[in-house]
């Protein structure tokens, strides 16, 4: 027995070791703590009576504390679940989907394991970036976790009871008041305010409001969490397109029409800086991550799936049309100009010629830019960074028309090509589930990517498969075999499209 007790006793430092890799003990670590199974329920209508859902049930997230010795590392992230723009579709929303415009049905904690009728696992479980398995988040499964619940359909960005007359009925829109009810009880009752590291995130709708409330939030950090050594965002499957449809939907959805009813009647706050230099009429390009990012102060990694499955599915585009809609990706990452998205035909294909050094965004024409290890040069058309002789201000959608590219010393000082992940899969999130350690590109992992990233041992990343074809499986089409046999699928596609005369 004495020699059992001693094997035991000598184990458990290799235990916290194993769970708690990345520094930083604390006066907390002498206490008992509650077990990190469970993400426990907190309201936050006590806070604020207005930070409410679309039906009027109060906001809420579920929190878990970090493990001892990292208890002051954080990941927040925001949840994701689509928009709705008008009474139709908020009504189809609240019938089809109403965990997403509700906390009503919603327990109170949540695990791995958690199953709730009528609402999808990948929803309420906590995976992929909030595992607390290191073999399913290696870098992030002992920090604190939160889960800022996505019910108010506006991706996190508005503050508003539209009221009849605006067609939306009596639905309210608060999702920027419930996350700063959530931020100041993270403050307040959990010690975010001894935070060192924070790590913002969100997916789909949810990477929209990551993006765009980085700044806002990071200001708070700065103000509030005084031993903040690092903070930065990473937006998953949040880089939509503003083009127009392949097909007509029957609701008459397109992603600008979504833009414009959130910068319209749902009075969403985007990033300032992107909403001062566009002015209140054009804010709602601040959705498009294209036309954001280079307004961003946060550093911001972006994760996204060249076959977007929600992009493909919302244009309405068949098989015959995703490498179209892959040119169209490629060149919104790369800064490439609107005006050539459009072209049925291109010299440009998906292979690593034409994956170079990414151009600037387009917001960054005639920008005084501090480049090159600080000296400062003056852009203009037709100079700098590669792409930007044909870049212009435009959007590639036809309602898209015609911004000016008068350039405002509001503008940030520094515009960099964006950091960015881009796997060529057929898929959509992946911060929720296994996807999380599978997203690759040949020998490059997201993962790693992202843990150096975050930890400055890396300064930028820019990988975009080179590989043309895809596959919905770990590889997604990043080898030369897998790349083949969709290619051979497709090709068979094309020929029964072409026998029904599609």
């Amino acid at each position: 027995m004495k020699q059992i007790v001693i094997i035991v006793l000598a184990l458990l430092p290799l235990v916290a070791i194993a769970d708690d890799s990345q520094q930083n003990t604390t006066s907390d670590d002498v206490k008992v703590r509650p077990s990190r199974e469970y993400m426990q329920k907190y309201e936050v209508a006590h806070l604020d009576d207005k930070a409410v859902c679309n039906d009027g049930s109060s906001g809420f997230y579920y929190h878990r504390i970090g493990s001892p010795l990292n208890s002051t590392r954080w990941v927040i992230r925001f949840l994701g679940g689509a928009w709705c723009w008008d009474q139709d579709s908020c009504q189809t929303r609240a019938k089809n989907t109403p965990y997403l415009m509700s906390t009503a049905m919603l327990p109170p904690n949540t695990s791995a394991t958690t199953h709730v009728d009528s609402v999808p696992d990948v929803v309420i479980q906590t995976a992929g970036i909030t595992s607390i398995e290191w073999w399913l988040n290696p870098s992030y499964h002992s920090w604190a976790h939160v889960h800022i619940w996505y019910c108010s359909s506006d991706s996190h960005l508005s503050d508003t009871a539209p009221g009849e007359e605006s067609g939306l009925g009596e639905w309210q829109f608060r999702g920027k008041r419930i996350a700063a009810a959530v931020m100041e009880d993270l403050f307040q009752q959990h010690g975010l305010a001894n935070a060192t590291h924070v790590l913002l995130t969100g997916d789909s709708a949810g990477g929209v409001g990551a993006m765009n409330n980085a700044d806002w939030i990071g200001s708070m950090l700065k103000q509030r969490a005084l031993q903040l050594e690092s903070y930065k965002v990473f937006v998953d499957a949040g880089w939509f397109l503003d083009i127009a449809p392949y097909a007509s939907r029957k609701d008459g959805f397109t992603f600008q029409k979504t833009a414009r009813a959130l910068a319209g009647p749902l009075n969403a706050s985007f990033d300032r800086s992107c909403m001062d230099f566009y002015g209140q009429d054009d804010s709602w390009r601040c959705f498009f991550a294209a036309s954001c990012y280079g307004f961003l102060e946060t550093p911001a990694l972006f994760h996204q799936y060249l076959y977007d499955s929600a992009n493909l599915g919302y244009d309405s585009a068949a098989w015959s049309q995703f490498n179209d809609f892959r040119r169209k990706l490629t060149a919104s990452i790369r800064g490439r100009p609107a005006s050539k998205w459009n072209v049925t035909s291109s010299n440009c294909t998906a292979d690593a010629a034409c994956l170079d050094t990414p151009a600037m965004t387009p917001a960054s024409l005639t920008l005084a830019v501090e480049y090159a290890e600080g000296q400062s040069t003056a852009l203009q058309s037709g100079s700098g960074f590669p792409g930007m002789s044909d870049m212009d201000m435009s959007q590639a959608s036809p309602e898209s028309a015609g911004k000016s590219s008068n350039i405002s010393d509001i503008l940030p000082a520094s515009v960099r090509p964006p950091n960015v992940f881009a796997p060529a899969c057929h898929l959509h999130e992946m911060i929720d589930g296994v996807l999380f350690t599978k997203s690759s590109i040949g020998d490059r992992w997201l993962v790693d990517e992202l843990e150096d990233w975050y930890a400055d041992r890396t300064q930028s990343v820019f990988v975009l498969d080179p590989h043309e074809g895809m596959e919905s499986d770990a590889l997604c089409g990043t080898t030369p075999k897998a790349s083949m046999l969709l290619a051979a699928a497709m090709a068979r596609y094309l020929v029964l499209e072409a026998g029904r005369g599609v």
